[in-house]
């Protein structure tokens, strides 16, 4: 079995050497990537050549650093280079297989032959303890002895390490502290990282002092402990660390204690087990109109059900006997298999035991895959599976899916779709203290068809809490992803279920209408992402504007419930909103030579102007008056808009007449 470790490297001659001969007497290999340095460290590694370094790469260094783009490159190559296992490895860390391995290949092989692919790490970080101690120049793996096992509460708590060879794999989502890939199933007993941050006072200082982080990964949250440890440190107390006592010659033979958890590194301010920062004061949603308040709004949200007819099914009360917490439903429909496997494997490696977590499967009776075979094969008898007698659609599968769960809390997430380590857990402590609550969501991530990261949503607000004004933010735009959203099943038994009516934006109309019942709960960290790729339904309703006709009918839809204060200028907002998504669409249409699509929105862009024109502008005969300001820049707006649909209408018609497509014409 071959086993390489990817090692990043700027300037690391202290640790180097040390890092090296480990991983070659445990047999690993090593693929170096160095990052610029100035100092000895490549000298080191080229003297490794052939005694456990198999290749040198570089990185070139530009005075920033970015640990993305280290990231990117070891996930390159551990598609690229033939191994059987992979480790993403650090100059300061050590690692070990756990009892009874002497060496982390014979661990990783016993991994293997049990049918897991991923190792998770606990992680042991060793410390000088007075300013007059270093260990630089020194042994410091046999000599530094006084330690604190590091487990923070944070959604990327885990040190997942180490897998096996895979297609593809995911370094960026979690910052190189997990790796993620379809199909993960990581082994339950840990392994051992030491982690030998400093070496001495001056090291400390040398180490991050004047280190520049990029700004975007600085706004991803990431770094921040680094960027505080740059401060004067003060060493912890030797009274507060835990004392490695080796039982042999070699202190790889000792035994690690994990009783006293630390949350965060030392420098950080309560820090120290028992010290931790209390759990922020969850307040109870203010009720300044009262149980009457709340009836009026659900009155109104009753009377537009009724004018809806059948659109909106009622969803039946759930029995209470033996109700879990939490059930997440799964909608599936002809899905792609990779997707799905990623989506079910990842929530099993979060989810509680089955009577704190529904897991179902509902498929809308998918012809070209066997749902329920492959919903057996990765979740057993863990994950219940439905199927329903013939194709219903969308929209009427998710309220199956409602009506099937008997959770108190409702998570649908869409097949394609993922969510991260500590979902579950920071939305269950308002869900499960604040009655009042309607849903609770959390900050959401795009991710393309391989899983990459391709942006993050901005903040509703900086801490969580509830939303005041979600009613008026959701009446101008949609600003939940689906899998971010848990909604509590009371709140669909009051208000019914999805508008059948409605497709792309049936999400959107149901969460203004809980946004109207009551408050929403929001977390700032990104922890669900959302897919976009080529084969899903919304990539399809693109195709012949259907998009932006839903969006429209939406937004006039919703001037039945949404009080008058949160619709004033909202539905003109969320119009232009909708053009400009059609015009980026158009744009990316013609780019792919895809002129179908292109005319189907620009069609729709027509209509939608005629709507924006009437919903909020003066009429034409009213433009030379003087107007008020809004007005003007409305107008300015439509102007505007109006010009490049006309550019982008005339570039499609000429690239129809170039193709020879009168049929595409006639679409127009």
């Amino acid at each position: 079995m071959r086993i390489v470790a990817l090692l990043t490297v700027r300037n690391e001659a202290r640790y180097l050497a040390r890092c090296l001969q480990h991983l070659h007497g445990q047999g690993v290999e090593t693929c170096l990537i160095d990052h610029g340095s100035d100092d000895e460290t490549l000298a080191i590694a080229e003297s490794y050549l052939e005694r456990g370094v198999m290749r040198i790469e570089h990185l070139p260094f530009t005075g920033v650093f970015s640990l993305e783009d280290q990231l990117r490159q070891k996930e390159a190559l551990a598609t690229e280079i033939d191994a059987d296992w992979f480790i993403h490895q650090d100059a300061d860390e050590i690692r070990q297989a756990p009892p009874p391995f002497r060496t982390l290949a014979q661990g990783i092989a016993a991994v293997d032959r049990q049918g897991w692919n991923a190792i998770d790490f606990d992680e042991f970080v060793f410390v000088p303890v007075t300013d007059e101690e270093s260990f630089a120049g020194r042994d410091y793996v046999a000599e530094m002895r006084d330690y604190y096992y590091y487990e923070p509460e944070s959604p990327d708590r885990f040190r997942i390490n180490a897998w096996k060879k895979q297609a593809r794999v995911d370094l960026v989502t979690h910052a190189g502290h997990q790796v993620l890939f379809p199909g993960r199933r990581v082994c339950p007993q840990a392994f051992i990282l030491r982690h030998y941050m400093f070496l001495s006072r001056a090291h400390a200082a040398a180490k991050y002092g004047n280190r520049r982080f990029a700004e975007a990964e600085r706004a991803r949250d990431w770094h921040s402990d680094r960027v505080s440890a740059s401060a004067p440190l003060s060493w912890p107390e030797r009274s507060d660390l835990t004392r490695l006592d080796a039982t042999g010659a070699s202190t790889l033979d000792a035994i690690f204690d994990t009783s006293r958890p630390w949350r965060r590194h030392f420098w950080v301010e309560g820090s120290k087990p028992g010290q931790e920062e209390p759990a922020p004061a969850i307040a109870a949603p203010a009720q300044t109109a009262g149980d009457a308040g709340r009836q009026r709004r659900l009155g109104g949200l009753l009377a537009f059900k009724t004018s809806q007819g059948d659109a909106i099914p009622a969803i039946a009360p759930a029995t209470e006997e033996g109700r879990p917490f939490w059930s997440v439903m799964i909608p599936t429909f002809n899905p792609q298999p990779d997707y799905l496997v990623e989506t079910l494997t990842g929530l099993l490696a979060l989810a509680p035991d089955s009577d704190v977590m529904q897991i179902e499967v509902v498929d809308d009776a998918s012809t070209t895959v066997d749902v329920a075979a492959l919903v057996s094969a990765c979740g057993g008898s863990r994950v219940s599976f439905y199927r329903q007698a013939s194709n219903v659609g969308l929209v009427a599968n998710w309220n199956t899916c409602v009506q099937r769960a008997h959770g108190e809390w409702v998570h649908l997430l869409h097949q394609d779709d993922r969510v991260l380590p500590g979902f579950y857990a920071r939305l269950h402590s308002p869900c499960a203290t604040l009655p009042g609550l309607t849903a609770a969501y959390c900050r959401g991530a795009g991710i393309d068809d391989v899983g990459q990261v391709r942006w993050v949503q901005e903040p509703e607000r900086e801490s969580p809490g509830i939303l005041a004004d979600l009613t008026a933010r959701l009446a101008a735009e949609q600003r939940i992803l689906t899998p971010s959203i848990v909604v509590k099943r009371r709140s669909y038994e009051e208000i019914g279920g999805y508008h059948t009516g409605l497709l792309y934006c049936a999400d959107w109309d149901m969460y203004k209408r809980l946004a109207v019942l009551g408050p929403v709960w929001y977390e700032p960290a990104a922890l669900a992402c959302w897919r976009q790729h080529e084969g899903s339904a919304s990539a399809r309703i693109r195709l012949d504007g259907a998009d932006l006709a839903d969006r429209r009918r939406s937004i006039q839809l919703s001037q039945a419930y949404l009080p008058a204060s949160a619709t004033s200028g909202a539905g003109a907002s969320g119009l232009r909103g909708a053009i400009l998504w059609a015009l980026d669409t158009i744009r990316t249409s013609l780019l792919n030579d895809d002129l179908g699509t292109a005319l189907a929105q620009t069609r729709e862009i027509a209509r939608t102007l005629e709507d924006l024109t009437a919903s909020g502008a003066p009429s034409a005969p009213d433009r030379s008056a003087p107007a008020a300001g809004e007005h003007m820049k409305l107008w300015a707006e439509i102007d505007r808009l109006e010009a490049e649909v006309q550019a982008w209408r005339m570039a499609a018609q000429q690239l129809a007449a170039n193709r020879h497509s009168p049929a595409g014409l006639e679409r127009w």
